[in-house]
């Protein structure tokens, strides 16, 4: 599965970052995956197998670890789906990502809307706003200091920035006018 290179018809894969290894808002090595949905709707078999022949291959060459999930609870009817379907057209578009752990703010812009990303959160403004000042907000020194004062202490200096420290994170005064809404 990891470190092969198998051939699969480009129109059912789509590019995604890993948040945690991301720098300059781009992956450290480029990574797809197979996107069996259009619209949200998870693709019939019949025309999985028939339109990507490649990708289904590759698939049921995996069937049975993809039916191993949630410990073989899994719906064998969608076996070929992804385990958690939640949100599954908001990770793309403009985003901010940032890793779960970081020793200061490292939030980071996806340069590319058609991106989904794993392995760390995304904020989506449900307005329009100046994503690049949101951006600095985010990575500024106030930040730091909240994160410092309610997130939980690792080792080494490392923070978690869990959804449960980051959501109640308010604009500061002074930031707030440079944004048009949130």
């Amino acid at each position: 599965m990891h470190g092969c290179e198998v051939r699969i018809e480009a129109a059912i894969t789509r590019p995604i970052l890993k948040a945690s290894v991301m720098q300059q808002g781009k992956d450290v090595k480029e990574r797809i995956i197979i996107f069996p949905y259009i619209n949200s709707r998870l693709i019939e078999e019949k025309y999985l197998r028939a339109r990507f022949p490649l990708a289904y291959r590759y698939l049921s060459g995996h069937k049975k670890i993809l039916l191993g999930r949630d410990k073989g609870q899994f719906d064998a009817a969608r076996w070929y789906a992804f385990g958690r379907e939640f949100g599954l057209t908001t990770t793309f578009g403009d985003k901010l990502l940032t890793s779960v752990m970081n020793k200061k703010p490292n939030f980071q812009k996806c340069w590319d809307p058609e991106y989904t990303f794993y392995s760390g959160y995304c904020i989506k403004p449900k307005t329009k706003l100046d994503i690049d000042k949101l951006l600095l907000t985010l990575n500024s020194d106030d930040m730091d200091f909240y994160i410092r004062h309610t997130s939980r202490d690792y080792q080494n200096g490392w923070k978690s920035y869990a959804k449960s420290f980051i959501q109640d994170y308010g604009i500061p005064a002074a930031m707030a006018g440079r944004l048009t809404a949130i």
